[in-house]
């Protein structure tokens, strides 16, 4: 998957994982035209069972996306912020547990490691919101983290639309912010709150 993959897939696997927001400059030095700038809105639907009671899920995704070259060897830096808003609803009773997730992560750093490769720590910050079926706030999770990416840039270090399969290093710095989903079952939530 190519770096530009990588974050598409990340900024979803994120924002179901974690889903976060907050938002910041790219790079202070940032001052050239972005190299991307996107807007994307998509919407679908899914259906599930929770403990042999069927739901169906209804979700709104609008992502933006934008990459800059900064600093002094001109490397581009991504930011991304999402917003996705997912409503199931108990197909027995008609009740509805909404998540509403927002979310940012935006590239921190990068360093050319000299060996054809970039390490680039990213970080992500966001909420998570679970609503019952009023509309009331039922569990939240927020906070920030920061992870690193190795990314194989194929020889041009300043383009990122070339670069090779992303590997994940690690999480350099925990969640910090509250965290109601630890542990949680969603089947359990969904019915108590729905049923």
């Amino acid at each position: 998957m190519t770096r530009t993959g990588q974050r598409a897939v990340r900024a979803g696997a994120l924002a179901g994982s974690l889903a976060l927001v907050a938002s910041g400059a790219v790079a202070s030095n940032a001052t050239a035209a972005p190299l991307v700038r996107e807007r994307v809105y998509e919407s679908w639907e899914f259906a599930d069972e929770c403990d042999g009671v069927a739901y169906t899920g209804a979700v709104e995704m609008w992502t933006n996306l934008q990459v800059v070259a900064a600093g002094r060897d001109r490397l581009a830096y991504y930011r991304s912020s999402l917003h996705v808003q997912t409503v199931y609803t108990n197909s027995e009773t008609g009740r509805t547990y909404t998540n509403i997730r927002n979310g940012s992560d935006r590239d921190a750093a990068i360093t050319d490691n000299g060996d054809g490769t970039l390490t680039i720590r990213v970080q992500t910050a966001g909420s998570d919101r679970w609503l019952d079926s009023r509309g009331k706030p039922f569990l939240k999770n927020t906070g920030v983290l920061a992870w690193e990416l190795r990314v194989p840039h194929n020889g041009t270090p300043t383009d990122p639309f070339d670069d090779g399969e992303a590997d994940f290093l690690g999480i350099v710095r925990e969640l910090t912010g509250r965290a109601d989903l630890v542990d949680r079952e969603f089947c359990t939530d969904f019915l108590a709150v729905t049923g």
